[in-house]
């Protein structure tokens, strides 16, 4: 009768080893290679500029990317009530001190009046999609046309939502802080004539 019991062979247990490290490895790094994220440490650190004039709204909120090796920052989904006209990666140094002595009526649009008022700013070079690497910290600039406030305060909620992608193609869309959302306070935009 023949036995079916394999030989010992070094070279078999080498590599089995080595499978089980390359498994256990992958298990550890799997979700920052496959599923990109970016987190918002710090809520309070997002800000919001109204531009009455044009219906608009402008958020920014500061990303930390946690994908690696890079996060490719894609694309911001509309909410109920306001449409994402633009999307910006720009760095933290770029918005210090906003708070622009320009009236943004005397601009025919509020991305003209952004660019005048935040140096360094792109709108060409900064728009998304744009790589960012891992651990690196930047801005998401979005400009909102404000087209329905009922909508907006009938989710305010309603969370503005960023799609994300790697460089080996998995996806993934993350909902950004609350002050990111433009229906974030509608009693604002009201006052300030930016919607009815």
């Amino acid at each position: 009768m023949l036995q079916l019991v394999p030989r010992p062979s070094r070279t078999r247990n080498l590599l089995l080893i080595a499978a089980v490290v390359v498994a256990l490895v992958a298990a550890v790094f799997s979700p920052i290679i496959l599923r990109p994220s970016v987190s918002q440490p710090d809520t309070s650190g997002g800000m919001s500029s109204v531009l009455a004039s044009h219906r608009q709204l402008m958020t920014a909120t500061t990303m930390t990317t946690q994908t690696w090796p890079r996060v490719d920052v894609q694309s911001i989904n509309d909410v109920p009530g306001a449409r994402a006209v633009g999307a910006w990666v720009i760095e933290e140094s770029d918005l210090e001190g906003f708070d622009p002595p320009l009236d943004e009526s005397d601009y025919e649009s509020g991305l003209s009046f952004l660019a005048a008022a935040i140096p360094g700013f792109d709108a060409e070079v900064n728009a998304l999609p744009q790589p960012l690497g891992r651990g690196e910290r930047a801005v998401l600039m979005v400009l909102w046309d404000i087209d329905e406030c009922d909508e907006l305060e009938a989710d305010p909620g309603a969370s503005a939502r960023v799609d994300l992608g790697t460089l080996i193609g998995t996806s993934a869309t993350e909902n950004l802080p609350e002050i990111a959302a433009p229906g974030f306070d509608v009693e604002f935009l009201r006052r300030t004539g930016t919607c009815d």
